[in-house]
């Protein structure tokens, strides 16, 4: 059976695919409330025309009380004008919460949809007033007994406005994951990339990859949106700003400071009062191609170094340095060397203008797996490349006389002051040596000037050959 729930308590049934879960939403610790707006498609048959949504909503968590499934959760309490529009947002956020539910396709998905691997942090939506939506799966799959959750005639106070009026209300509930911490990759040595890192990416590519192949795009891919939930990569939360490819939403919620180039330029003219056309499908997806290349960088090369890539002044127009593939290119080799060419090539393809290696980065075709090849080409170049070994010096002149000196002074054990006397009565020896084969060519007038010249020649080259 459904727990039951007192006056200022909520329990909310969350399901999907056979699985299911009961949540005891908590009020929130605070009351403040903002508003959110939403492109969304209409209930009646104008299918190529967007409406916008205002609705409040207030954040707060919950707890399962179910065994076996997550046992924190994040909520979101949306509140719309009409019970139309709540409808229609209704309508939207489960759509876009079952197109963003990849993780069932994935290679190693488990049975429970609650629990990861996940390239997504699931959603949930459920209306206000508990009632079932008729279009999803029915609810016979479930154990007998707990088929239908309560129909609810109010809400708990804490809920804010009418709550008298609980079909105006719309729950969002997905499982509480802490967002990755990339601190800890800006303290260490990062004189090399962390390449140790790029199989957390698997999964993601993998799943961003569906997501794309079903028209939809994530449209908020940064540092900040990520999580890692356990031991089988890192996967994305905040899926508020996905939406579908097409029809070409009128209305996007993304960071600018890391939005793909052209689409930025696309925000700029927005803001010069201009109207553009809307975003298309090639732009979308090449965004979260940009905000999930990014991601990598900052594992690799660390937050702050990534951070200084994108900063630029407020201004959406304005050139970043990672908006030139060129400049990407020189600074990753300035982090890391000659030796990382190969992975820096490849790294620095997603970034420049189109026309430049980073041209594909728009590409649109159904069946690619462009995030996933990507990854497999760092992988693959991962290794750094072996500096070339320097030929062996050729023999000089006085290389058998230089061997001889090493000899004498290396085989005497004596005080350090004492070195410098000793190597240099082993060369006044063997240019002694030297200087009288001169005399027995040249005749005894030479032989007091070529002791001195050999002499400091044979020192010369024993100190440069040290």
């Amino acid at each position: 059976m459904a727990p039951q729930q007192a006056d200022d308590h909520l329990i909310v049934k969350v399901r999907r695919r056979g699985w299911r879960a009961y949540l005891a939403v908590q009020p929130p610790t605070e009351y403040a409330e903002r508003t959110v707006t939403f492109g969304v498609a209409p209930l009646g048959p104008a299918d190529n025309q967007r409406l916008t949504i205002r609705a409040t909503v207030r954040y707060t968590t919950a707890t399962s009380t179910t065994p076996g499934t997550w046992p924190r959760w994040h909520a979101k309490i949306y509140r719309c004008a009409t019970q139309g529009e709540a409808e229609a947002l209704r309508t939207h956020l489960t759509e876009q919460a079952t197109k963003l539910d990849v993780n069932h396709l994935l290679p190693t998905a488990g049975s429970n949809p609650a629990r990861p691997p996940w390239a997504i942090v699931p959603v949930f939506v459920r209306r206000g007033d508990g009632r079932e939506d008729p279009n999803s799966a029915p609810p016979t799959s479930f154990p007998s007994g707990d088929e239908q959750e309560q129909v609810r005639t109010s809400l708990p106070a804490w809920c804010g406005g009418p709550v008298t009026s609980p079909e105006l209300y719309l729950f969002a509930l997905s499982p509480q994951v802490d967002r990755l911490s990339w601190q800890d990759n800006d303290d260490e040595d990062l004189s090399q990339p962390r390449v140790e890192q790029l199989d957390d990416f698997v999964t993601l590519a993998a799943g961003l990859d569906l997501l794309h192949q079903r028209g939809w795009v994530h449209g908020d891919i940064k540092p900040d949106n990520v999580c890692q939930a356990d031991t089988t990569g890192y996967a994305l939360i905040d899926a508020d700003s996905a939406t579908r490819m097409n029809p070409a939403p009128t209305a996007l919620r993304i960071t600018p400071a890391y939005a793909y180039g052209p689409l930025r330029q696309h925000l700029a003219q927005r803001m010069d009062g201009r109207r553009p056309r809307p975003p298309d499908s090639k732009l979308l997806i090449a965004h979260d191609r940009f905000g999930f290349a990014l991601l990598v960088v900052s594992e690799l090369a660390g937050r702050y170094r990534a951070e200084e890539l994108v900063s630029v002044d407020d201004d959406p127009s304005d050139r970043r340095p990672i908006d030139d593939h060129d400049t990407v290119v020189e600074w990753l080799s300035r982090w890391w060397g000659p030796r990382w060419r190969p992975l820096i090539e490849v790294l620095a393809q997603p970034f420049g203008p189109v026309g430049t290696p980073a041209g594909s980065i728009e590409s649109y075709d159904p069946s690619e797996h462009w995030l996933t090849a990507w990854v497999g080409q760092l992988r693959a170049s991962a290794q750094p490349v072996d500096r070339p070994s320097e030929p062996p010096a050729a023999p000089g002149r006085y290389a058998e006389e230089l061997d001889r000196i090493r000899a004498v002074a290396g085989g005497q054990r004596v005080a350090k002051a004492r070195r410098a006397p000793v190597a240099w009565a082993a060369v006044e020896q063997v240019a002694l040596e030297v200087a009288m084969r001169a005399f027995r060519r040249w005749g005894a007038a030479s032989a007091g000037v070529v002791i001195g010249i050999v002499a400091v020649a044979l020192f010369g080259a024993l100190v440069l050959r040290k």
